[in-house]
């Protein structure tokens, strides 16, 4: 019977066990040394002195790190002992020290010792698994009490601490999600710190076939989609072509090419097949008999249905050909035409899918649909990953409050009960002031989506905020409400991002502002007289309102200079002012607080929209917005 048995069964007679004392400066008795497996990864060692560190920084007092195991001849007092080693056995009788599960983590404490252990693999070319580090981490918060609550020094919240005793415990974990990525994956310390790194999957599904144009067009035109206007080719750009999938040469090709890949990678386990991004696929009559009749139309010309998958299983049974006895998967997207699940034709075994969805940042109606979409893919698919498209039609990009957290908690528990195995997000804005709530929340379900979502929060503003956690906490639920009217009104379309600029100007009205605003005085007011932390972490969520509301003017005046077609100096000088005023903000904390994604403003056309009055505009020789961009396969 393990320790945790007995601990329970102590406690519910009434009885008191002693509990590990890690420091006690109140009592002279300095910091337990840190013991470390002669056979731990490089991640564990260098986990196992961050570990001490962070003792250091909770209890004032940096414990010693002894590397490579015990060596001293009879055992320490008292220790803290990283992943499993010569001895350990003995200091935790009936405890299990194997791993059943992969990235699984124990931490087991007695009275006089304390184990952080897990499953740790190494690959030379894949991830492995990192348990033990993984324990580390789960012991930094969980016991000592340290919060990051977003990247740099003011958002890591650290308690002093002068004595730490962890109280008698066989405490096992592994995450469901194995794949855990919020892009981009930096600060790479805050990744860290979550979980986010080190997971123990790699799943590549993302669009291939980019640099076929080049390699092939010339000796085999055969091998590109037949256009409508006929011939063959690509419609937007040479990395976009669609492949004549109906083309034996096409399916050979890729399977010479995923076959030298996974034998110069042995830890490779899955090789993308997933079309290009955007429109262009083949109306070839042999591509179009592959399709089912029953699907819906698409781009207006052909009905994608089955084609896709009937290539996919051709890829995934030569595979098994080619590699018997090993794991090899074709990833693929379910994403744009070829969304929603066949209608006759099933998934071989070794098919892995990414479901491109939007929710938790969708309608209800929405995320209906995704579910049914999901739950018909997962009957047959035995390894699913969700990637979702995030923020891209939630006003994100654009530094608005885009706060979904009831959906978030929903979501992602949905995804944990129905056979998902990770879990790729596209992409955080890196707006941490107006969006640091949102993406602590996504980070932490990523790892364990059955946590209590309500306690998780009120940890989340108390830890921050400290006696203003209750107006925080009212400031963000205004801002979510604000967030759930924007997403039943835009459409998932990023062709419509122009549209829903109207929609961002009409929802975050003066009279939202305003009450955002009382709430965020309110905590203000609580943290006046308290620790100079709490005012300082207002101040910076403070900035995201400001920059968050002169955004929304922004649209306003831009909207004025576009009616007038530049014509009107007055609204091109009001318009110049709440860019300089927005922009000012955008630089304050180095860019943490509000991010300027450029990209996500040039890829949407929205220059005439959020950008200052271009030269056209202040000639008078403005026109009107240019072309939206040809993104419907995203729809």
């Amino acid at each position: 019977m393990g320790l945790g048995w007995w601990v329970a069964v102590w406690l519910l007679v009434g009885g008191r066990m002693e509990g590990f004392v890690l420091v006690d400066s109140t009592s002279g008795m300095g910091a337990a040394p840190v013991v470390v497996a002669a056979n731990a990864t490089a991640r564990t060692r260098e986990s196992a002195r961050g570990l001490a560190d962070w003792i250091g920084k909770v209890c004032g007092e940096t414990p010693r790190v002894v590397e490579g195991g015990w060596k001293e001849g009879a055992l320490p007092e008292r220790a803290v002992w990283v992943g499993v080693q010569p001895g350990v056995a003995e200091l935790f009788p009936g405890v299990r020290l194997s791993f059943e599960h992969p990235e699984e983590t124990l931490v087991a404490a007695g009275a006089k010792h304390l184990l952080l252990a897990g499953r740790d693999v190494e690959e030379s070319d894949g991830p492995g698994e990192q348990g033990t580090s993984h324990a580390i981490l789960r012991f930094l918060e969980e016991d000592l009490g340290v919060r990051w609550l977003w990247p740099g020094p003011l958002g890591t919240d650290v308690p002093r601490r002068p004595r730490v005793e962890v109280a008698p415990q066989e405490r096992r974990f592994h995450p469901p999600f194995r794949y855990r990525v919020l892009h981009p994956r930096s600060p790479a310390e805050w990744h860290r710190a979550h979980h986010l790194l080190d997971d123990s999957l790699r799943f590549e599904a993302n669009h291939s076939g980019l640099d076929w144009w080049e390699r092939f067009h010339e000796a085999h035109p055969e091998y590109f989609a037949l256009l409508p206007e006929g011939r063959r080719g690509f419609r937007r750009s040479a990395r976009d072509v669609k492949l004549c999938v109906s083309n034996p040469g096409v399916s050979e090709q890729w399977l010479a090419d995923a076959t030298q890949r996974l034998r110069d990678r042995p830890g490779c386990k899955s090789v993308s097949a997933s079309p290009t991004d955007g429109d262009g696929f083949c109306v070839c009559g042999p591509c179009r008999a592959m399709d089912h009749p029953g699907g819906a139309p698409v781009f207006g010309y052909l009905a994608l249905k089955e084609r896709d998958v009937k290539y996919w299983n051709g890829l995934a049974r030569g595979l098994r050909e080619r590699f018997p006895g090993r794991e090899a998967w074709v990833g693929v997207y379910a994403y744009s035409a070829y969304r929603t699940p066949p209608l006759g034709e099933r998934l071989e075994p070794n098919i892995a899918v990414g479901y491109v969805g939007n929710s938790p940042f969708a309608s209800e109606a929405t995320r209906r649909m995704e579910r049914e979409q999901w739950l018909a893919w997962s009957e047959q698919a035995q390894a699913m990953v969700y990637r979702p498209n995030l923020f891209h039609y939630s006003g994100g990009f654009l530094g608005l409050p885009a706060i979904a957290l009831r959906k978030t908690a929903e979501d992602l528990r949905f995804l944990a009960e129905h056979r998902c195995m990770g879990l790729e997000v596209d992409s955080l804005p890196q707006c941490w002031a107006t969006q640091g709530v949102q993406y602590y929340l996504m980070a932490k379900l990523a790892y364990d989506p059955m946590q209590d979502v309500q306690a998780l929060l009120e940890d989340y503003y108390r830890r921050g905020f400290g006696p203003g956690a209750e107006g925080v906490a009212a400031y963000f639920a205004v801002l979510e409400r604000a967030q759930e009217a924007v997403l039943e009104r835009v459409k998932l379309s990023s062709s419509w991002a122009r549209e829903a600029t109207a929609v961002f100007e009409e929802i975050y009205s003066d009279a939202l502002w305003e009450e955002s605003e009382a709430h965020l005085r309110a905590a203000e007011a609580r943290v006046a007289d308290g620790p100079a932390v709490f005012r300082e972490r207002l101040a910076f969520v403070r900035t995201g309102l400001e920059a968050a509301r002169l955004q929304v003017q922004v649209l306003r005046a831009m909207r004025r200079v576009r009616e007038t077609r530049g014509r009107n100096p007055e609204a091109i000088e009001k318009a110049d002012a709440l860019c300089a005023a927005r922009d000012a903000l955008f630089k304050r904390y180095g860019g943490l607080a509000i991010h300027r994604v450029n990209w996500y403003v040039q890829t949407r056309h929205l220059e005439d929209y959020v950008d200052p009055p271009s030269e056209e505009m202040r000639a008078g020789r403005y026109k009107g917005p240019g072309a939206a961009p040809d993104m419907k396969a995203r729809d």
